[in-house]
């Protein structure tokens, strides 16, 4: 059983980290330098990632 939870959750953790990368790679600006859009990234993954990071 217990490796069953393990494999449940490390799916629901992949799910989870795919579909942050994938929004995260949506709402970058490519015309615009990274350092100055760190603060808006650093917010989306605090808010998107909670205490799973």
């Amino acid at each position: 059983m217990s490796e069953l939870t393990k494999r449940r959750r490390a799916r629901q953790a992949l799910k989870k980290v795919t579909e942050t990368a994938e929004a995260l790679r949506k709402m970058i600006d490519r015309t615009r330098p990274l350092e100055e859009q760190l603060d808006r990234i650093r917010t989306f993954l605090d808010d998107r990632l909670g205490h799973d990071e």
